[in-house]
């Protein structure tokens, strides 16, 4: 039996955009929906990445769609959602997922622009793909929106100022979504992801190769997410099996955040001493 047969597929000819799809997380969310038998549409600004999640999930399964998109922008956007709705006639899935990298562990510290790119990208993004998807949710009274968001949401460690306010305030706009949208069967969910082996953690790598290993002392489970870890979770939420799910905080992590040493957690990533 093929590798492609021995897959469920409970997403047969379901309409799924996911944002930045080309890489990490998006990545692995794009290749389990395709496997299990979605539409994939990838929209996401990294034209090269997209195009090589696009191969691998031609060489896995088949066709692939990748759509040049800036999220922090209504009028792509809404470019890109009308391209798909004009080729497919509707939405059933959005993933929001596109993020900006995490910086700024000081506020006297922070660039406005560094601030003001992850509220556009995070924040902003959610709030336009969503707006541009919903109509046709509403329309055909069924939907699901999984929003990517952290457990720096959830939890103070002192780092990350932008990063951590914009995903806090993407839970608060899920379960606004969950509670406006549920009377059209749309349900509204966001996974909180913990430390993930991912391109985003490239530039400390190059400080401290052994960083994912340093982190994993901290988890319970004893390892660092894999992407793939939470494209599980995502097709879960999204899956018939979650159809009484919405405005739930899914928190996929190993563990780390209902109990953790963060003084001795941050020390060790930022070097130092903290009191």
């Amino acid at each position: 039996m093929s590798k492609k047969k021995q897959i469920e597929r409970r997403f047969d000819g379901d309409v799924v955009i996911v944002t930045g799809g080309s890489s990490g997380i998006g990545r692995a969310t794009c290749i389990a929906f395709a496997q299990e038998g979605a539409i994939v549409i990838n929209a996401d600004i990294d034209v090269r990445g997209g195009k090589e999640t696009a191969r691998i999930i031609r060489e896995l399964v088949g066709e692939s769609e990748f759509i040049k998109t800036n999220i922090s922008n209504g009028k792509e956007v809404q470019a890109t959602v009308t391209k798909v709705l004009d080729l497919h006639g509707q939405v059933d899935i959005l993933v929001n997922n596109a993020r900006k990298k995490a910086s700024g562990n000081d506020i006297l510290d922070i660039d406005e622009e560094i601030w003001n790119q992850n509220i556009a990208v995070i924040l902003y993004g959610v709030f336009l793909c969503s707006k541009a998807v919903l109509p046709s949710m509403i329309s055909h009274k069924k939907g699901v929106i999984i929003n990517i968001s952290s457990v720096n949401s959830l939890n103070a460690y002192g780092y990350n100022f932008p990063y951590s306010a914009a995903k806090a305030a993407v839970n608060n706009l899920t379960q606004n979504m969950a509670i406006t949208y549920g009377k059209y069967n749309i349900r509204v969910n966001a996974i909180c992801p913990g430390t993930v082996r991912t391109p985003a953690h490239d530039k400390v790598l190059k400080d401290d190769p052994d960083y994912f290993e340093h982190m994993a002392e901290f988890i319970p489970l004893g390892r660092v997410g894999e992407p793939e870890d939470i494209a599980k979770s995502v097709l879960f939420l999204s899956s018939a099996d979650a159809s009484w799910i919405t405005g739930h905080l899914l928190v996929v992590d190993g563990g780390v955040s209902i109990g953790i040493d963060a003084p001795k957690l941050m020390s060790r990533i930022y070097g130092g001493t903290i009191s």
